[in-house]
């Protein structure tokens, strides 16, 4: 089944070559953030899975686009750090070490500590009312064991701390960190749903309630340790994900 990217027509023109190559260029590239787009959201779903073997061919074809936006896309997510090259062997879905766990939670610990240090300080009532539904809503996943609705709230509550700062770039440069770390903690709880124990579920619904109450109370200190300790906790858990052996593509 095809999935195909729609390009709204532009107002029928009369344009130079010059121009007509600057659309066309801008068109590829639109659709190359549109494939990009797609890969990364099948990564993070789990539909993609860690080592997995990426076609251009396939993808294209799903897609119904031509190979030139698909090979700039695949540029893109090698920069990003979504997938891996390798000469005569194909491209493959990254694989995360401990290190690049470890490198990407400190990432995130840079720009979330900053956020909740700025949000305890200078966080709106309606910004408040904004996390505290993300916060039912993972109160609702835990009691409800839904793993999938859990891991879509936690990422949807980090997300919201750096965008509620307001700072564009700031958050541009935080996002593929946190994505990436959804990746394989997505992942990895549904790959062995008997790792995501039900204490672990009731320790991060604490963690995230906790750190919400400290930035409603304007406590930045208070906010920036438990947003460490919270951190921490999910830092532990991928570690066990990834310790959890699993076939590769690449040996099938």
């Amino acid at each position: 089944m095809s999935c195909e990217i729609q390009v709204a027509p532009s107002e029928p023109v009369a344009i130079g070559l010059a121009s007509r190559n600057k659309s066309e260029e801008t068109t590829t590239q639109r659709l190359a953030e549109q494939v990009f787009d797609y890969v990364v959201a099948k990564i993070t779903e789990g539909k993609y899975a860690p080592s997995d073997k990426l076609s251009q061919r396939e993808l294209a074809k799903e897609l119904v686009v031509s190979r030139v936006p698909v090979r700039e896309a695949m540029e893109m997510l090698e920069q990003n750090g979504w997938i891996e090259r390798f000469p005569r062997r194909g491209t493959f879905i990254s694989s995360f070490t401990r290190g690049d766990i470890d490198d990407l939670y400190q990432i995130r610990e840079v720009f979330e500590a900053e956020a909740v240090r700025f949000l305890a300080r200078n966080i709106t009532e309606e910004q408040l009312a904004e996390l505290q539904a993300v916060v039912d809503r993972l109160v609702t996943a835990s009691k409800e064991n839904d793993t999938r609705a859990y891991a879509a709230a936690d990422t949807e509550f980090h997300r919201l701390l750096v965008y509620l700062v307001g700072n564009e770039r700031m958050y541009k440069l935080y996002e593929s960190a946190l994505l990436q770390t959804r990746c394989f903690l997505s992942v990895g709880a549904l790959r062995v749903a008997y790792v995501w124990e039900e204490n672990i579920e009731q320790q991060e619904t604490i963690g995230h309630k906790c750190l919400f109450d400290a930035i409603a109370a304007r406590d930045p200190e208070r906010a920036v340790r438990l947003l460490r300790d919270h951190l921490q906790v999910g830092r532990d858990f991928a570690r066990l994900t990834q310790a959890i052996p699993r076939q590769s593509s690449r040996e099938s």
